[in-house]
């Protein structure tokens, strides 16, 4: 009896036991645990789509050049695609996909719910257990400016606006979207019960606003890419200093950076800043500038006999003309080497350096791109002699990016007065409002006005009369000044230069245009008639 009695008292103590580790144990469950069960009980049900937008590009006008364009995607729940054959090649149908391209996305995708772009008319199609969302891009597919506008990947690696100013246009608008399914795995369609918005406040800081001028800029890529070339074109305003349009050439797709920098052609190089050229004759000018303002006679009449030694080295007129007597005006519009090398020899190498460098064409312009790189200029020592002559005609003694030869003709173009070039003009809203402009350094006057009144007079007759008259109109828009520049390549090709500005009284536009490897063309046949292009272009937008 005792024993039976001792027994079931250590029954009912184990009972005790057990239920108050049952109770422990929903206690554990339910406030300790609780929380995270709950949340993943949820996760099944619910999805969350977040989606953020940076802070805008815009031109000088307010114009996007980025988040410009929207995009439909198709949400579609990754259990239909692996469980249901007759779903699958539905969409499939649908969608105007192939099984390749549908993959492609899924393998991207691998979460729960796959993302693709859809076109436009997708409304119109009836897809079951599927969202559509119309989101921003933040490229679009003009893909207009692209080394200026640049990108950032998630290394921190890019280049352009959008590596330099990560920090204020990653200031962006982010939106959450809660996707709801039912037991079934079906979207609920009621968007009260499956989207919730979280947005930004209006006019905040997030944006930035550049001196581009878009429809200028869009006639400017146009020039250069309608003829395949590569190299550079720059307009800028002469009265301000902005930057209205830059293009590198060739471009690329700011869409699929990936491809881009698996090729081998410097695609995202911004040549207009980070590529050096032999500026050639467009070089003359600096030596013009270096007679006036050493006191040449520049009304003595020279002789050109087609070509000129210097130390033993040979140096001849563009397709051996022999331009024989001359004045200094007519062989700067016809751009006779000889001459010009006559006229370096009575200056010497240290004047024409002297020069180059007091209008900083040994420095960097500084528009507001990092990379950008300096002229180079060679050393007295390697200009004495012989290389004289390849300082006089701009070659190999001598190095300059597009934006340094367009700075130059702007400092002419605004009768010595150097402008401080710029390509941003401040900070912006993310509703398109001007927010505060960025300081510019004041002008700087570095020429005297009565040389440039000359040197602008020369390069009057370069379009008149002289090499650039075969190819560049602009009479009727109130003139055209400008120099050619073909300059000999290590490979055996040339490079074909043009700077110039218009209207001849009143300059209100300095371009800049230089196309690599144009074999045995001039420059005023293949940047010359780009520049022209331009001119006639921008002057239809009044």
């Amino acid at each position: 009896m005792f024993s039976l009695e001792k027994r079931l008292i250590n029954l009912y103590r184990i009972f005790i036991i057990i239920f108050l580790i049952i109770i422990l144990r929903t206690f554990w469950i339910q406030l300790v645990k609780g929380p995270e069960y709950k949340e993943k009980a949820e996760s099944q049900r619910y999805y969350e789509i977040s989606t953020s937008y940076n802070g805008t590009i815009y031109d000088r006008n307010m114009i996007p050049l980025t988040n410009r364009e929207s995009q439909k995607y198709l949400y579609i729940p990754r259990y239909n695609l692996i469980s249901d054959e007759n779903y699958y090649n539905e969409l499939l149908e649908k969608i105007d996909y192939s099984e390749e391209k549908l993959k492609k996305y899924m393998e991207i995708e691998k979460d729960r719910i796959i993302k693709v772009p859809i076109k436009e008319n997708i409304d119109d199609v009836n897809i079951k257990n599927t969202f559509v969302l119309e989101e921003l891009k933040e490229y679009n597919d003009e893909n207009i400016l692209a080394h200026v506008i640049g990108y950032i990947n998630e290394n921190g690696d890019g280049i352009g606006i959008k590596k330099a100013y990560n920090e204020i246009l990653s200031k962006g608008e982010n939106n959450k979207l809660l996707l709801t399914f039912d037991g079934k795995n079906r979207i609920l369609y009621d968007k009260e019960n499956y989207i919730q918005a979280n947005k930004n406040k209006d006019n905040i800081r997030n944006s930035i606003q550049l001196t581009i001028d878009y429809e200028i800029q869009k006639i400017v890529e146009s020039a250069m890419e309608s003829r395949q070339y590569y190299g550079s074109a720059i307009v800028t305003d002469v009265e301000s200093g902005d930057i209205l349009a830059l293009t590198s050439q060739p471009d690329f797709d700011l869409n699929d950076i990936a491809s881009s920098n698996r090729s081998n052609d410097n695609a995202q190089m911004n040549r207009s800043i980070k590529f050096r050229y032999y500026p050639a004759s467009i070089f003359k000018t600096i030596v013009l500038l270096s007679a006036l303002e050493n006191d040449i006679d520049l009304d003595e009449k020279m002789i050109c006999e087609g070509s000129i030694e210097v130390n033993n080295q040979k140096y001849s007129c563009h397709d051996d003309i022999v331009h024989g007597e001359i004045t200094l005006k007519e062989a700067y519009a016809e751009s006779c080497n000889t001459i010009f090398i006559q006229l370096a020899e009575k200056l010497g190498g240290e004047k024409i350096i002297e020069t180059a460098k007091n209008i900083g064409l040994d420095d960097i312009v500084d528009i507001g791109l990092d990379g950008e790189v300096t002229g180079i200029i060679s050393s007295l020592n390697e200009v004495r002699g012989a290389g004289i002559g390849n300082l006089a005609i701009g070659q190999e003694h001598i190095r300059l990016t597009p934006i340094q030869i367009n700075n130059m003709t702007m400092i002419i173009a605004n009768d010595g007065i150097r402008k401080d070039l710029s390509i941003i003009k401040g900070y912006a809203t993310n509703k398109g409002k001007e927010s505060k402009k960025f300081n510019r350094k004041e002008d700087k006057w570095l020429i005297n006005s009565k040389y440039t009144q000359i040197i602008k007079k020369y390069m009057e007759e370069v379009v008149k009369n002289g090499t650039g008259s075969e190819y560049i109109g602009g009479n009727i828009y109130g003139g055209a000044a400008g120099k050619t520049g073909t300059a000999e390549k290590e490979n055996g090709s040339n490079d074909g230069l043009f700077t110039g500005y218009f209207p001849i009284n009143n300059p209100k536009y300095a371009i800049t245009i230089v196309v690599e490897d144009i074999g045995d063309k001039s420059g005023a046949s293949t940047a010359g008639v780009v520049f022209n292009e331009i001119l006639e272009e921008i002057n239809k937008l009044k």
